[in-house]
């Protein structure tokens, strides 16, 4: 199953802005992956405790997995 994984230090907890997060993430992966959008999973998590380098300021994490073989064209 396609899966996305964002993690930031600054999410908003509004609902309904996670909720459109989720809808775009999941519509751009089943058309670049090609299966259905019932079977992408996302998943947010809400002010993960991360910094880069020295830097508290916002930051992200994403993660696209995919199990099954994807096209080569897909992962250049």
């Amino acid at each position: 199953m396609p899966t996305f994984i964002l993690q930031s230090n600054s999410i908003p907890k509004d609902k309904d802005t996670i909720n459109v997060l989720q809808k775009h993430a999941r519509e751009i992966i089943s058309e670049e992956i090609g299966k259905s959008p019932q079977f992408v999973l996302t998943m947010i998590s809400e002010c993960t405790l991360m910094q880069f380098g020295e830097s508290s300021k916002p930051c992200a994490y994403a993660e696209i997995k995919n199990v099954g073989k994807l096209d080569a064209t897909l992962t250049d």
